[in-house]
């Protein structure tokens, strides 16, 4: 409408002529000529008008782009100068039919005069986009190669008209037709270079970078990037250094921010929530959202899918459409040629616009649900590292590694056909609207089918459900049984339970096996019914057609082809209800999978603070637990302060909450009151070293970067030389799973490595020297910990030690009793007091030195025995003879010590 009605204002011939008087009485092979008014008014605004309304999306694009600007030889800087040539060619166009409008008081080029503004819109804004795109390092642009195939293809009519009559009627060369012949062949120049993609700038530069978004846009819409890849798989089989490398958008470091952008508000509610109702049952606490972060944050990615799939169900029913016209076509003779041409060309015109869009579409959609796993992994992955500790005990290892491979491959795989949820629907409708069209009456009929499959299937889909529910709920205890399994494969092993353990996973096995069997049969039932719904409708609507008026209704070629086109198209959308309803009942399960795991109690952050001190640790009143109930605290009364660089070494029985003091400080038990500070980063090296499956230099480095000094330092300061030439490939070995092929030492000693490399300001050490020999135990304390001559000298050190003999190095020593501090201070002061620390001694060498009767592999030698023996002698006489009559009159200390030296074991 809009178009006619500026064919009124500047055409003379009439708004409503599309097409010159002279087709319809020509020949069967001739072709219509679009009239001038329309070529200059229509076919010239709409380039100008495309590019006025799509070009936002190019400045978006242009706003979010930080690369750096293209190079002077990229395809950009002649589409640029082309551009210049057009603007100035289109300006002495418009001068000339200016002055014949206004100087000659030519009427009929006012038209001339509108198409040339039009034009001159359009290349402006082409041309401030093409420089914006340069500076940018935009390597290519969809609207403006969209804008130049518009201009071409506007374009030929008026080149053709400009020619026929220039040869044909024999008219002189006039300035509109030579200027037309150089701006035309421009327009097509510039279109050829717009499908070829600038040069990368150094962001897109890299061996392994996939090629898709510094390729053209035609390519990308053809996927020709990937054509290479696809020759080289077919010649030889693919290896990992064939690949390409993820692009920057869809690397996790970029997706995981923008996801917590939205989650982790969620996670803040619920845990917020989850403490006012403390105690409550899992059920009334609130839950956070896992889709709504997720529409959040690739919002325009399922708007986009959205759109192509619309577009692309739409284009479906073009196609019977034509069909009908090219039957009416073949039936009626008197008809040109050209249109049969034009409709067959139609034809596929559109089937490869389907085929273009359908592929973008799913592209789309892979590479979302892709992104969705990679953001959903990691939520689970840091849900599960905060996890507190009474979470833990109701999360078993095996339902969280089922969260991440089952449940959130489920909602991957949904990804795909989410917007099936609305186009099925909305082809189903079309479909039926146009063979009421078509059939009348007796579509009814074919509907009554599909709503009587509607309470079959959603009967079917409860089901469906309930074993989904009771199919993960056996997975978990087998995943979790054969974790245990695996963990503890030496001792089951040992023991001969292999046929025992098989026996009990088995029977979990044939549990969950008869569950997916049930799955399989309603699943089979309600695919077999959605498979038979299209036949049904199409014999029952052509039967009622027939059967209501056989006179009239009858089954001509185009009623019958272009009906069952229709229900072609109405098959697929049908057949897909199954897969849609089994996939919702899987993902509706999953996601309150999800839901109730992100909504377990989480660490506290904030009971660890991180406030600039003079020192480096503060405990004040500090009361902790592991448990969340009242009564049960595990440490009391803590009071610690520890000043930068200070080795202090905490001691006590077993059990008195020495290493729970360590995990305090971490953070991981549960503060009821008091107040925690650590100034700066920590490291720990816990009594079970944690071994990666990575080289060993990686598990020293811990992602750190690689410094030869320092690494050689470490490595030498921790005993780790000698068992790098022991090893095949040194500290390039690949370690096994758990560090399987390392001993306990080694293990430890890595990871005390690994400490020491992290240049952290405080370091955790608990108990690591009860896994290595004394020498070695001696050569760590004396090269890692020392205070003197350490490599961790000016670092902050809390040790937890049965080592004695260390205690004497040590700044302070803290002695715990029944998870309180009952002690504090250095070496010479406790041994003075005669207090805990004392009975602490007296306690520890009784038990030692009956140890020593019966084996003497034990950490403590005999000298650092007497050693001590003999400072408690001097600061109470007669201790050392107590001692001796608390142990049995067949051990004697001196006796020990003599057979320890002698290598000999004394009874």
């Amino acid at each position: 409408m809009a178009f006619t009605s500026l064919r009124g204002l500047f055409c003379e011939n009439g708004p409503e002529k599309i097409f010159d008087g002279e087709w319809k009485n020509a020949s069967l092979h001739s072709i219509p000529h679009i009239t001038e008014c329309v070529q200059h008014v229509d076919l010239s605004w709409l380039p100008a008008l495309f590019l006025v309304i799509f070009c936002p999306l190019t400045l978006y694009d242009l706003y979010r782009s930080e690369h750096a600007r293209a190079s002077c030889h990229s395809p950009v800087t002649y589409r640029i100068l082309i551009c210049v040539l057009l603007v100035i060619d289109l300006s002495c166009s418009f001068f000339h039919n200016a002055y014949s409008y206004l100087i000659l008081n030519r009427k009929d080029t006012l038209h001339y005069l509108v198409g040339d503004c039009a034009q001159y819109i359009g290349l402006c804004l082409a041309l401030t986009l093409l420089i914006a795109c340069r500076n940018r390092g935009i390597v290519t642009s969809g609207v403006l190669f969209n804008y130049w195939l518009l201009m071409t293809l506007c374009g030929l009519p008026e080149l053709r008209f400009l020619l026929e009559r220039h040869f044909s009627a024999g008219v002189e060369s006039d300035l509109h037709f030579c200027l037309y012949m150089i701006y035309y062949p421009l327009v097509c120049l510039e279109l050829i270079l717009s499908c070829f993609a600038d040069t990368p700038s150094g962001a897109f530069i890299g061996k392994q970078t996939c090629p898709e978004l510094s390729t053209s846009f035609l390519n990308q819409i053809t996927f020709n990037w990937f054509t290479g890849l696809a020759v080289k798989g077919y010649k030889k089989p693919l290896e990992r250094d064939d690949l390409w490398g993820l692009n920057e958008r869809d690397c996790a470091n970029n997706l995981i921010p923008q996801f917590n952008h939205y989650f982790k508000p969620e996670l803040l509610k619920c845990q917020d929530d989850g403490k006012k109702v403390h105690g409550s049952p899992e059920s009334k606490r609130h839950q956070p959202s896992v889709l709504m972060p997720l529409f959040k944050t690739y919002k325009f990615s399922f708007i986009s899918g959205a759109l192509l799939k619309l577009v692309f169900d739409l284009l479906q029913f073009v196609a019977p459409a034509l069909l009908k016209q090219l039957i009416s076509f073949i039936q009626d003779r008197s008809q040109p040629l050209w249109v049969g041409i034009a409709i067959a060309s139609l034809i596929f015109i559109v089937a490869v616009f389907q085929s273009m869009i359908l592929h973008q579409y799913f592209h789309l959609m892979f590479r979302l649900g892709m992104n969705i796993r990679s953001v959903l992994t990691s939520a689970v992955y840091s849900k599960a590292m905060n996890l507190s500790n009474n979470a833990r005990k109701n999360r078993t290892t095996g339902e969280i590694v089922n969260l991440m491979s089952v449940d959130i491959q489920r909602l991957q795989d949904m990804t795909t056909f989410v917007m099936l949820f609305w186009s099925a629907p909305l082809q189903v409708l079309l479909s039926i609207v146009f063979l009421w069209r078509i059939l009348g009456v007796a579509v009814i009929a074919g509907l009554m089918i599909l709503v009587a499959m509607v309470p079959f299937n959603s009967y079917i889909s409860v089901k469906m459900r309930d074993c989904q529910v009771t199919q993960m709920k056996h997975k978990d205890e087998r995943m979790k049984l054969m974790s245990e399994i695996l963990n503890g494969i030496k001792v089951l092993k040992l023991y001969a339970w292999e046929k025992s353990m098989q026996s009990t996973v088995l029977n979990i096995r044939e549990r969950e096996i008869d569950v997916l069997k049930r799955l399989a049969f309603l699943n089979a039932a309600t695919t077999l019914s959605w498979a038979c719904a299209p036949f049904l409708v199409a014999v029952l609507s052509f039967a009622v057609f027939v059967t209501i008026d056989p006179d009239n209704n009858i089954l001509t070629p185009q009623v019958t082809f272009v009906a069952l086109a229709l229900f072609n198209i109405l098959r697929f959308p049908l057949a897909i209800f199954a897969m849609i309803f089994s996939q919702a009942v899987q993902c509706r399960v999953s996601n309150k999978r999800l839901k109730a795991f992100f909504a377990e109690e989480e660490m506290d952050p904030s009971a660890v603070g991180n406030r600039s001190s003079d020192e480096a640790l503060k405990i004040e009143d500090g009361t902790f637990t592991w448990e969340n109930t009242e009564g049960d605290e595990t440490l009391k009364n803590i009071n610690l302060s520890v000043k930068r660089g200070q080795l202090v070494a905490i001691v006590g029985k077993v059990g008195s909450g020495k290493s729970s003091l360590l995990q305090a400080i971490l953070g991981e038990m549960n503060k009821v009151s008091g107040s925690v500070n650590v100034c700066g980063s920590i490291a720990y090296v816990p009594q079970q070293a944690w071994i990666q499956n990575l080289t060993l230099r990686d598990n020293i480095l811990f992602n750190r970067s690689y410094d030869p000094l320092f690494y050689d330092k470490v490595v030498e300061a921790c005993a780790l030389r000698q068992d790098l030439v022991s090893l095949p490939a040194e500290d390039l070995t690949e370690i096994g799973e758990k560090g399987i092929n390392l001993s306990g030492g080694q293990k430890q000693r890595v990871s005390l490595a690994r400490a020491a490399y992290s240049h952290a300001d405080i370091v955790l050490l608990d108990d690591p020297l009860s896994a290595v020999d004394s020498h070695v135990g001696k050569h760590i304390f004396e090269n890692v910990i020392s205070s003197t001559t350490g490599l961790l000298s000016n670092t902050t050190r809390i040790l937890v030690t049965h080592g004695l003999h260390y205690l004497k190095f040590c700044d302070k020593v803290v002695v715990m009793k029944g998870g309180e501090i009952n002690e504090m201070g250095t070496y010479q002061e406790l041994i003075a007091k005669q207090g805990a620390f004392s009975e602490f001694l007296e306690e520890f060498l009784v038990e030692e030195t009956k140890k020593r009767g019966r084996s003497v592999s034990f950490g403590e030698s005999a000298e650092d025995v007497s050693e001590i023996l003999q400072e408690m002698e001097k600061v109470s006489p007669g201790r050392r003879k107590r001692i001796e009559s608390q142990m049995s009159h067949e051990i004697n200390i001196d006796k020990v010590f003599k057979a320890i030296r002698q290598g000999e074991v004394a009874r």
